[in-house]
């Protein structure tokens, strides 16, 4: 999976902490507004890159004061193209856990492990690669729940 151009719409460094990542979602947000008037309002990408980038902090980059990673985004028509990359701890496996099918029992839910099946419902695409100390997630994500992947 590849970005639309060479150039993103939006490009971010991002200090590996929450109040960080919330300080980038919403100037990403004032940012669509602005440059992209006509592109479709919805919600499904803040959940998708809050998670994505929650992941960061909590599981690459835990403990390493001053880490930080970069977010940039595509925006094209009704899609958002989003590429984060780290440097931090590599992914368990060499990818991002799968979509788990169906929903768990209400009184066996574990603790987690519900964002990487959203982030999977919720994208039209999903890739990853980790080359050279560096975790690259690339996703897909619809900015209209018309277009929503259905998995």
């Amino acid at each position: 999976m590849k970005p639309p151009s060479a150039e993103p719409n939006h490009h971010y460094r991002v200090a590996a902490r929450h109040d960080a990542v919330t300080a980038c979602l919403i100037a990403l947000r004032g940012e669509i507004v602005r440059d992209h008037p006509g592109a479709p309002r919805d919600d499904i990408w803040e959940i998708v890159l809050a998670e994505a980038c929650a992941n960061i902090v909590e599981h690459a980059l835990p403990g390493r004061p001053g880490a930080s990673f970069t977010l940039s985004a595509w925006v094209r028509g009704d899609r958002m193209f989003v590429r984060l990359c780290d440097r931090g701890r590599p992914m368990p496996g060499g990818r991002p856990p799968a979509a788990r099918a169906g929903l768990p029992r209400p009184d066996r839910l574990p603790e987690g492990g519900f964002g990487w099946g959203l982030i999977h419902r919720l994208c039209h695409d999903v890739g990853f690669a980790r080359r050279a100390g560096e975790n690259r997630l690339d996703l897909v994500i619809p900015l209209s729940g018309a277009g929503r992947a259905r998995k």
